[in-house]
């Protein structure tokens, strides 16, 4: 029987009754009162919610925390489900219009409409759930996923991912809690995501079984400052403290335009105090940087803001990277700023699955939930302020974005900022030493400064060089396009008369060799190179297909970048001409697009890199995060200087054009200035030698760690030689240990790494080297004896039989990916294709390379014997991957890359925040200017007489030795007029 009187009445529910499963919710004797989607079929099946799989999700997350089903109750956003095969569009339609009429809507629809649909049953559904809520009366309510958020008008939050652990009160009273549905757990592909999602969702549900607890919190106080008198008196009290928060409140995020509205500043656990720094100029403008003045522009506010930023106390932000640039927008100084509450939550949560933004730092640190909830609703207009209110007093509003928001409302939020931060610090701080992070941190501690001063410099553009790429690139689209063209008529030109209606498919009404003649013709836009049905007819009339292992998911030809890369390596010039052409083609089009839509102006001009010149400094600011990757190398985005096109690839798909189509090249150095370039030489290779030998030397008398990698051996043997549903026994394992032991115990006591390590240190030796052809910077002279110190072009020599001095470009490039495929861990299936040979002779190869490098391979086996049975690697600097306990194949070869690629960054790291304290501290009227770390390359510019005065400084910091292996790294330097120029000579020397 249906109790809830708007079910009774619902026209939809009443008139396709035959059509409609009905689940009722199930009510208990309680306050809580959690509302799902839509019932699932188990649901359905038994007309009672959640009782499903993800029910059985739900329950389990209530009963962590010590809760039953009797103790809540349960509902849906919507308790009908069309269970009807009829779903014809007359039914569809009649649908629709008992909606609209039911909801009193008297213009009736034409199409049916899906969205529409939904759409009508959502606002016909609130009316259910509104009746809920006034007669179970719960006190606080639980939304599972986007469609219960979108049943209440009053909610701020525009995706359920923003909202998880958030709350928002009703206006009926009620608070309610949001979190994501269980179905999304049980839908994630991989483990890793299962549990990322899962520990989202229980986030959840903690703060809505908590209700009570985060109700009887101590109260905080949280107090405005609007009088400079008051903040001279505060300035003089916080000043004395030995540490406090502090956090900007701003009209945007970008430093360079927007206005900061207030700083707050927390000292302890429950006490903030909110400095009010906007005042409303001008109510009747549209944007908040035009409405407001800051009193930072008047000295005797500044100075008192910069007196509490550069006291001696420690600093602690939630994120200092924006921080640091707000405050020398406006000529401040923060110092000591040592406690950056996400980079610490970053830095201890790398590579888990635990999720990583302030609502569950908030939760899991601070023993608060979300307080963003008001603000969120003036930001997302469920709240709005008048203008009348605006005009009537202005000093009680400020803006929070460009949304106007009570003073009131955007402080507590602020204060509760700041209190955050504070009771952040301490729980981070005990838990970092517990993992062992907490050194790796402090050691860098001071790395937003340097991220922070490389966006606040900026780089130069060349602003006419860009319009002429413009024009070059589209000049080759349109090349790419015809030639795509050319070359299937050139095919069908191959073909008997009889044949050719056979390969000339029609194509959107025209057909496909009409379409190559319009092309070559002058309509541009014939031959469309992203269009899959042109790209499977063109293609596969050419005997080009995508392989199986490279479809998408639902069995669909790709002809994505790695599939045509792919086919090119088999489609060779030489014997497949015409076919090689037009992949050729289909491979520079979409490279020549990307260069231009990524970096140069779309169509319109509103995307692409060079919409995003600053126009003050014309420069391009991207935006750098210190701890963006699992391996500690920052991130830049808006725009991306990290994944820009190198030369090389470039040459490959442009060797006539090539220089003119290099984004890089769009980047000049100042006038009077140069670019100069530092490079760590080949450092992870360096870096891997010295880790090898150093983890030998730590295991070589430990029995344990031998006797548990020797099993670990036997077993990865076992399954490589049966097949993937093989599983060793325990006898089986236990004889393979017996067979090898001998063998991987003898190499255990051999340094691993050693002849590679002495290669890096002092070369190999060779007597009868020809100088003539020998290129002076690839060997040295000791002693009369010259030593060939390249490595690439010494492996390159092993495949090629020739001496290294022999050794062209091109196959010293193969080499350096072969050598560093290899050291991470590539098969010798992907090396086969990689060099065109067979899996026998590329095994032989890499014999050949182990017997005279060392045996990198036992030291791969020990790493992933330790990322198993550990569940984390830990690199030198005492950075931590944690991995879990299910590995699989993509986590280990994760693991082998982890140490030498998560070693290199920090070593950069570190040197970046020796670099940043020698030229703002020590050489500050050097002039010089950081712009950009790229890995294991460092970029500044440097006036051009002071270069002979820095670069040695610089390159001293950059050669120290790293901590436990007394060697540093050798830095190659590089100086040019653009980074285009500095790129390509160290491309050729690397």
């Amino acid at each position: 029987m249906i109790r809830n009187e708007v079910c009774n009445k619902c026209l939809y529910r009443n008139m396709f009754s035959n059509h409609i499963v009905y689940v009722p919710p199930e009510i208990n004797k309680t306050d809580r009162l959690i509302i799902a989607q839509d019932p699932g079929k188990e649901e359905m099946r038994e007309g009672r919610p959640l009782i499903g799989p993800s029910g059985q999700e739900t329950m389990k997350a209530l009963e962590q925390f010590g809760v039953s089903r009797s103790d809540v109750s349960l509902s849906n956003s919507c308790d009908c489900v069309w269970m009807s095969e009829e779903k014809s569009e007359e039914i569809q339609l009649e649908v629709i219009n008992t909606l609209q009429t039911d909801l009193g809507i008297d213009k009736l629809a034409t199409k049916p409409k899906k969205s529409l649909f939904e759409q009508l049953l959502r606002e016909q559904c609130k009316k259910k759930i509104a009746w809920e809520i006034e007669n179970y009366n719960p006190k606080v309510i639980l939304l599972m996923g986007k469609a219960a958020m979108q049943m209440f008008d009053e909610c701020p939050y525009n995706s359920i991912m923003q909202a998880i652990g958030g709350n928002f009160k009703l206006n009926t009273g009620q608070t309610v809690y949001l979190t994501n549905h269980p179905a999304s757990i049980l839908h994630a592909k991989s483990q890793e995501s299962k549990e990322a999602i899962r520990k989202e969702f229980m986030r959840g549900v903690e703060c809505f079984v908590k209700h009570e607890d985060q109700k009887n919190e101590s109260p905080l106080y949280i107090r405005t400052i609007n009088t400079y008198e008051d903040l001279l008196e505060f300035t003089n009290l916080i000043v004395e403290q030995p540490m406090f928060a502090i956090d900007w409140e701003t009209t945007g995020v970008d430093f360079l335009s927007d206005k900061i509205t207030d700083l707050s500043v927390a000292w302890n656990e429950n006490e903030a105090v909110v400095i009010d720094l906007s005042i409303i100029t001008n109510t009747g403008s549209q944007t908040a940087n035009e409405a407001i003045t800051s009193k930072l522009d008047e000295p005797e506010w500044k100075e008192a803001i910069n007196t509490i930023l550069s006291c001696s106390a420690e600093k602690a932000c939630h994120n200092g990277y924006f921080e640091l640039l707000f405050a020398w927008k406006y000529g401040l100084k923060i110092t000591n700023f040592v406690y950056d509450t996400m980079n610490m939550y970053s830095n201890l949560c790398e590579a888990q699955t635990y999720p990583k933004d302030l609502n569950a730092l908030l939760q899991k640190y601070c023993n608060m939930t979300n307080y963003d909830g008001e603000v969120n609703a003036y930001r997302n207009s469920v709240k709005k302020v008048t203008l009348a209110e605006l005009e009537n007093a202005p000093f009680d509003y400020t803006f929070f974005g460009d949304t106007i928001i009570p003073k009131s409302v955007l402080f507590e939020y602020a204060g509760k900022d700041a209190i955050a931060t504070f009771r952040a610090v301490e729980p981070l701080k005990r838990e970092m030493k517990k993992d062992g992070c907490w050194n790796c941190y402090w050691e860098e501690r001071f790395l937003p400064y340097p991220t922070a001063k490389m966006t606040f410099n900026g780089m130069e553009v060349d602003l006419t060089r860009g319009v002429e790429m413009m024009e070059i690139t589209e000049k080759i689209s349109d090349e790419a396009r015809n030639s795509m063209a050319q070359a299937y008529l050139e095919f069908v030109d191959t073909l008997p008369q009889e044949k050719r209606d056979q390969y000339d498919p029609i194509i959107q009404k025209v057909n496909l060799i009409e379409r190559c003649n319009l092309q070559l013709s002058g309509c541009v836009n014939a031959i469309n190179p992203k269009s899959f049905i042109l790209l499977d007819a063109l293609f596969n009339n050419l005997g080009i297909y995508c392989p199986n292992e490279m479809k998408t998911e639902t069995g669909k030809q790709s002809w994505s970048e790695p599939v045509i890369t792919h086919l090119l390596e088999s489609f060779t010039q030489d014997e497949f001409p015409i076919q090689h052409k037009a992949l050729l083609a289909k491979a520079q089009y979409e490279k020549i697009n990307t260069q231009s839509s990524r970096y140069l102006f779309n169509k319109t001009g509103e995307k692409g890199m060079l919409s995003k010149i600053n126009s003050t400094t014309n420069r391009i600011h991207s935006l750098f995060r210190a701890y963006g990757t699992e391996t500690g190398r920052p991130t830049s985005k808006e725009p991306n200087l990290y994944n820009i096109t190198n030369t090389e690839k470039l040459k490959d798909l442009f060797p006539n054009n090539y220089k003119q189509i290099d984004i890089r090249s769009l980047f000049p150095a100042p006038p009077n200035h140069k670019i100069v370039s530092m490079d760590y030489k080949q450092a992870e290779l360096r870096i891997l030698a010295m880790d090898a030998n150093h983890s030998q030397k730590q295991i070589c008398d430990n029995k344990k760690i031998i006797n548990g990698l020797i099993k670990y051996i036997a077993r990865k043997n076992l399954e490589e030689r049966g097949d993937r549903y093989y599983k060793p026994t325990a006898k089986s394992i236990n004889m393979e240990c017996e067979r090898i032991w001998e063998e991987v115990y003898k190499a255990v006591q051999e340094e691993w790494a050693a002849p590679m390590l002495k290669f890096f240190i002092e070369g190999l030796p060779y007597p009868n080297m020809d100088f003539g052809r020998a290129d002076p910077e690839r060997y040295v002279v000791v002693e009369g004896i010259p030593y060939w110190t390249d490595i690439h072009s010494w492996v390159a020599s092993l495949f090629m039989e020739k001496e290294p001095w022999e050794i062209d470009k091109n196959n010293r490039r193969k080499a350096k990916t072969v050598i560093f495929g290899l050291n991470y861990g590539m098969s010798d299936e992907t090396l086969a294709s990689r060099l065109g040979t067979t899996t026998q002779e590329a095994h032989n190869l890499v014999v050949k390379i182990y017997s005279k490098l060392g045996n990198i391979q036992i030291y791969q086996r020990f790493i992933e014997y330790t990322a198993i049975s550990t569940g984390k690697i830990q690199n030198i600097f005492g950075q931590i991957r944690h991995f879990g306990s299910e590995l699989t194949h993509h986590n280990l070869r994760e693991a082998i890359d982890y140490r030498p690629q998560s070693t290199t960054s920090k070593l950069m790291n570190r040197s970046v925040i020796q670099i940043y304290d020698l030229i703002e501290n020590m050489i500050p009227e050097s002039g010089v200017q950081m712009i950009l770390t790229v890995y294991d390359d460092f970029k500044f510019y440097c006036p051009n007489e002071n270069i002979d005065l820095v670069v040695p400084l610089v390159k001293e910091i950059m050669e120290q030795p790293i901590p436990g292996y007394n060697l540093g790294l050798p830095v190659d330097v590089v100086i040019g007029d653009r980074w285009s120029e500095v790129e390509e000579e160290k491309e050729e020397t690397s």
